[in-house]
């Protein structure tokens, strides 16, 4: 739901739309969401397509199209204009709305979560090689945890900071300040 009251979608056979609050369609562009749907607050909207990151108008006209280090698996953003995300190849990107890269953050191996912002403005996700990682808003990082075990859940923030996700069979609890795990079962 954007600021405007409109309602995009993305994913569905005729791919990004724009619709109004009764359902009749507004605009659809000539471009394919493949992943979730960031709206910023200006009204535009970022989301993955293939191994790019597309920004498109509150209109629906194309804005910018940048290269991205393998297919984007998932977006999350902060409250001012940074964009995360994640690709397959296990790299956790963050962008400018203008669409400048700002860094990048290599993992061992491919295949990365959905990214997540923590309550302090760092950025939590799981990768292929069976760690979590937290990196702060410069993209340095904070710490990472052995699972010991690969995981593709997206981590769910607390209002006290917990870090909560699946791995495996199980469920981790990490303390955003050190990664101590307060609970596993």
């Amino acid at each position: 739901l954007g600021p405007s009251g409109y309602i995009f979608t993305s994913g569905n056979p005729g791919g990004l739309q724009c619709r109004n609050r009764a359902g009749a369609l507004v605009w659809m562009p000539d471009v394919a969401a493949s992943t979730e749907v960031i709206v910023a607050d200006d009204g535009s909207l970022c989301f993955g397509q293939a191994s790019q990151l597309v920004r498109v108008s509150p209109d629906g006209r194309e804005v910018w199209r940048q290269p991205t280090t393998g297919s984007v698996v998932g977006l999350a953003r902060t409250a001012g204009d940074t964009i995360y995300l994640t690709t397959d190849a296990g790299v956790l990107e963050a962008w400018s709305l203008s669409g400048t890269n700002r860094w990048r953050f290599p993992t061992l191996l491919t295949r990365a979560t959905s990214p997540s912002i923590t309550t302090d403005g760092s950025v939590v996700f799981a990768a292929g090689d069976g760690r979590i990682y937290l990196i702060a808003p410069d993209g340095s990082k904070r710490w990472e945890h052995d699972t010991l075990s690969p995981t593709l859940t997206k981590a769910s923030i607390g209002p006290d900071g917990v870090i909560v996700l699946g791995v495996g069979s199980r469920v981790l609890a990490l303390d955003r300040r050190d990664d101590s795990c307060g609970v596993r079962f």
